[in-house]
């Protein structure tokens, strides 16, 4: 080739590649819209995810959700999930196919089981704290770890385990710390989870949420009441923070809590209706209960 011609042609190549760059960092997404069966109003903050896969993500006030498809396979189900419905399964076949619209979720109203709250009648013997509180730690759990976009971190979850020794409590105040927070305008969910008859001794069926905001950038501790629940539990629950929400005028941005480590054991799952798995630590998240 004359080597007048080859430089030029090396450059148009060189700055094709880049100009695809970016579409190439932007991966495959399906998006969609939960909406309540009978109501047809939007189910927000719906959990969306694989079990298997680290791919999940919430869906917002509206319902709408945009979920990233780059590690699942056509063989792969998407399941929808929100407290007070029944579980929709997708196959990822079916929400990937060619369309303009955002594809539509229809969830079935579905009753919670709340035998755990039962009033009791019993005198109440005092308050205790479950879980710990550390302002600062070496180590730290990552709500949205670097070089990740903030919007497929949605659905990140810790827990910390909690045994009432066969008495009851009842939750008063939630605290807990972060230690690092580039995010504006955050939205979280306290879940409560309790054991099953067959459980694996991971978190297992929701009986309990909350969603709240933190607003600005806030660094430090938080505090969310509990007392308007009016809801008592006994024996081995678990208490879970999940990161559902933002308003950051980008994609990017840290958000962290301090964990003691090696010291006590937590829970966590990497994305939306993602494996639980158990990991040595204990997160800055305590608990203020009255026990019966």
């Amino acid at each position: 080739m004359n080597q007048k011609f080859y430089i030029p042609i090396l450059l148009v190549l060189i700055f094709i590649l880049f100009m695809d760059l970016p579409s190439l960092a932007q991966g495959r997404y399906a998006s969609g819209v939960i909406l309540d069966r009978h109501t047809e109003m939007p189910v927000a903050y719906a959990n969306v995810g694989v079990k298997s896969k680290f791919t999940g993500t919430v869906s917002d006030s509206l319902g709408y959700f945009s979920l990233r498809l780059d590690q699942l396979s056509s063989n792969d189900t998407i399941r929808v999930s929100r407290m007070g419905y029944a579980d929709e399964l997708i196959p990822v076949e079916k929400l990937s196919a060619e369309d303009t619209a955002p594809f539509v979720i229809l969830l079935e109203q579905h009753a919670v089981e709340m035998s755990e709250f039962t009033v009791t009648t019993k005198a109440m013997k005092g308050e205790r704290n479950f879980g710990s509180l550390s302002q600062r730690s070496v180590f730290a759990y990552a709500f949205n770890p670097s070089k990740s976009r903030i919007s497929e971190n949605l659905g990140r979850e810790i827990a910390i385990e909690i045994d009432t020794k066969k008495r009851r409590i009842k939750p008063k105040i939630l605290r807990f710390v972060l230690s690092t927070n580039q995010i504006a305008d955050l939205k979280f969910r306290l879940n409560i989870y309790v054991a099953n008859d067959q459980s694996s001794g991971f978190p297992d069926r929701k009986v309990f949420e909350k969603l709240f905001d933190i607003e600005d950038r806030v660094i430090g501790e938080v505090e969310v009441a509990l007392d308007a629940a009016d809801l008592q539990l006994e024996g081995k629950v678990w208490l879970s923070l999940e990161f559902v929400g933002y308003q950051n005028a980008s994609d990017q941005g840290i958000l962290t809590m301090p964990v003691k480590y090696p010291f006590g054991k937590m829970y966590t799952r990497d994305s939306s209706l993602g494996e639980w798995k158990k990991v040595q630590g204990s997160p800055s998240i305590l608990l203020l209960a009255e026990v019966y």
